[in-house]
């Protein structure tokens, strides 16, 4: 029955028979048969089916939340364990945004990890743009912010800071802002990832800012290019623009509005994680602890 119970949770991850069968390589047939004899076993239907997908029943709801957090906790130990083979030999597809990636290679981030496993390939799979993890193959993942829900595993690793900055040229121009209505006046120039600039300040709490930008793009280099030559406002993380702050070539704006951190999560597919997986998940969770 234990079995049956873990794919009862993996069903609720997946939210749908059909994406379970795919993300777990067994047939549709296989798992409506389990699923029919675990609710046989505890006399009582788990799942409402109809056109619209699966909905728990309340018996399906209770047992769900007494099973999971067991359930996943064992997950975690036996691919670990990954049989006690400790294989850390061969690749693992690792897909991430390209920004991110490309900055941590400049800061040599990887090195560490490579020279302690050297027969472990990691495969970059990077673009600037959300792709569907659900139409990939992939190991791993990387994603910032709010994730949509899947049925992936997710863990949170670390956070971004973000922060608002101008050149000292542009501010020259058209003078320090003092509001977010002011910053209304000034142009903009929008990193695609995030079309919502959030703040907390101390008086009004948690404020969204949709800005109207006169430049757009998914490269935070052209981005930060842009702000330097006293073209808009950016706001960007400040793992980017280290250097540009310190050389004061940017300046940060509004400080009674602090931006809100972006959650760096990492995903993989509800199966035993491979020894060689786990640990770069474990690397990255342990360099990027602290606030990047």
């Amino acid at each position: 029955m234990l079995n049956d119970i873990s794919l009862f949770v993996k069903i609720c991850r997946f939210k749908s028979f059909n994406d379970a069968a795919n993300q777990l390589g067994l047939s549709l047939a296989t798992i409506s048969r389990k699923i029919n004899q675990l609710e046989k076993s505890l006399g009582t239907s788990l799942f409402f089916r109809d056109k619209n997908g699966l909905t728990l029943t309340l018996a399906g709801n209770e047992i769900l939340s007494s099973c999971q957090p067991s359930i996943e906790h064992l997950e975690e130990i036996l691919s670990s364990l990954e049989v006690k083979n400790y294989c850390d030999k061969g690749s693992v597809m690792f897909v991430a945004p390209t920004n991110f990636i490309s900055r941590l290679f400049t800061e040599k981030f990887f090195d560490e990890f490579f020279t302690e496993h050297p027969d472990i390939m990691v495969n970059f799979d990077l673009s600037n743009e959300r792709c569907n993890l659900n139409q990939k193959q992939f190991d791993l993942a990387m994603r910032f912010g709010d994730l949509e829900d899947s049925g992936f595993i997710c863990k949170t690793i670390g956070k971004a800071e973000y922060i608002l900055v101008a050149s000292p040229k542009l501010i020259e121009e058209y003078g320090q802002p003092n509001t977010l209505s002011e910053l209304d006046m000034l142009p903009k120039i929008i990193f695609s990832p995030i079309r919502n600039w959030q703040f907390t300040s101390t008086e009004t709490g948690l404020v969204d800012y949709y800005p109207q930008g006169d430049f757009i793009s998914n490269d935070v280099a052209l981005c930060i290019s842009r702000a330097l030559a006293g073209h808009g406002v950016g706001y960007l993380a400040k793992l980017y623009i280290k250097e540009e702050l310190l050389k004061g070539e940017l300046v940060a704006l509004l400080p009674q509005y602090q931006p809100q951190h972006r959650l760096i999560n990492l995903l993989w597919p509800s199966k035993p994680v491979p020894y060689r997986t786990r640990l770069l998940i474990d690397y990255l969770a342990k360099k990027l602890a602290k606030p990047y």
